[in-house]
């Protein structure tokens, strides 16, 4: 009879610390894009310290006829520099392809989307605003402490390796055929409310079609360790 609880007892423990890890991990996915603009007020002191023309929260068309959102444009000398900023905090375990393996300060493993696949879209689609190959540079600025199990994107650097890129290409002497591509941009980039509101409506569209794949992944996985629960149990009464 002790033996019989003492199965009972593991698979009740199981299927508790099974669905309770998928639902955690669905908890960090919805809270994961609210840790508030830390990352982007750090990036715009710095832009304006030292006095780049910059366009910040800027929405600009996509190919499909909706809106992509970008943290920061700025104008340098020679090209133009697009920054995506991130507050992720924890470890990058794997930082190639278009997620990234990671594991969070409370360690939970989890997968992101790539911030450098990201912000080659966001230059992409600043190219197809301006209608030309532009000169263009990324850079993915982690405002938290990150760390990198294997080698680092060139792409990513803290606020402080961004200055002092920043420096290096500001003594630069100015390209000229910059001014109309800049005049372009500033043309066709919005900032309007009516924009952030249908980016907003997108934003909503791609979270619940999320939602519901995760919600079904929880669903499955209870379901799977309910069947397994009752099949320990009959085994336990035969």
């Amino acid at each position: 009879m002790i033996g019989h609880l003492s199965i009972l007892s593991i698979v009740g423990l199981s299927i508790f610390l099974g669905v309770g890890m998928a639902l955690g991990g669905f908890a960090i996915y919805r809270g994961a894009g609210n840790k508030g603009n830390i990352g982007e007020a750090k990036v715009s002191e710095i832009l304006r310290r030292h006095k780049v023309d910059v366009i910040e929260d800027v929405f600009i068309p996509n190919e499909s006829g909706g809106l992509t959102q970008i943290d920061h444009i700025a104008r340098l000398p020679r090209e133009i520099l697009v920054v995506e900023t991130k507050t992720f905090e924890g470890e990058v375990l794997d930082a190639e392809g278009q997620e990234w393996e990671c594991r969070s300060k409370d360690g939970m493993n989890l997968r992101i989307s790539s911030p450098v696949k990201q912000n080659e879209w966001h230059v992409k689609m600043l190219r197809r605003l301006v209608g030309s190959n532009i000169s263009c540079a990324s850079a993915i600025v982690f405002a938290s402490d990150v760390k990198f199990g294997n080698k680092r994107p060139i792409e990513v650097c803290s606020p402080e390796e961004f200055e002092k890129r920043l420096t290096r290409v500001l003594v630069q002497t100015p390209d000229s055929r910059l001014d109309e591509v800049w005049e372009t941009i500033q043309r066709g980039a919005r900032t309007d409310d009516e924009a952030r509101r249908q980016h907003a409506s997108q934003l909503d569209y791609s979270r619940e079609e999320k939602s519901r794949k995760m919600s079904g992944a929880v669903y499955i996985a209870g379901g799977v360790a309910i069947a397994i629960a009752v099949s320990a149990f009959w085994s336990v009464l035969r």
